[in-house]
């Protein structure tokens, strides 16, 4: 299967923040932050499998700046690493007043859970090969330790 520019699956939306969206201190609700990011990683993910999916997994989610009522935010969500049955997707927030609100890592997998062909995916800047290794930096920490393989003569353990 050739591979697919991560560009492929950018998705950008804008959201208004409303005031039922505020905290007690007034400032977007981190809660509401990450249902938004979210449900643009989600979009993302659609771009590529047109098969629904589930959320996963979020990692190394950073809220960097607050953002207050009436700010427009625009997300971005891109899917930067695929496997079997998952999409990690690489989701940023941001607005007029802050290059940088938010960021973060989403992992998404196939709703059946079925190992599907999934395509590479291909890098085609800088930006998106920091979040791809990032994300495999990640999955590589998250993989279980195999055991050692058994020596010659030694019982294996039941």
């Amino acid at each position: 299967m050739q591979a697919v520019p991560c560009s492929a699956t950018l998705v950008t939306r804008r959201y208004r923040v409303r005031e039922e969206d505020l905290n007690m201190y007034r400032l977007l609700h981190g809660g509401r932050m990450l249902t938004l990011a979210d449900e643009t990683g989600f979009l993302s993910t659609r771009c590529l499998t047109q098969r629904p999916c589930l959320t996963r997994a979020v990692h190394q989610a950073a809220f960097h700046r607050p953002a207050g009522q009436g700010e427009m935010i625009e997300f971005a969500a891109w899917v930067v690493l695929t496997g079997q049955t998952s999409l990690w997707c690489a989701v940023t927030a941001s607005c007029a007043r802050y290059r940088k609100l938010f960021d973060g890592l989403f992992v998404y997998v196939l709703r059946n859970g079925e190992p599907h062909d999934l395509p590479q995916m291909q890098v085609e800047n800088p930006e998106e090969k920091y979040w791809q290794d990032r994300a495999r930096r990640l999955r590589t920490s998250l993989r279980p330790a195999q055991p050692p393989e058994p020596e010659a003569g030694e019982a294996q353990a039941p």
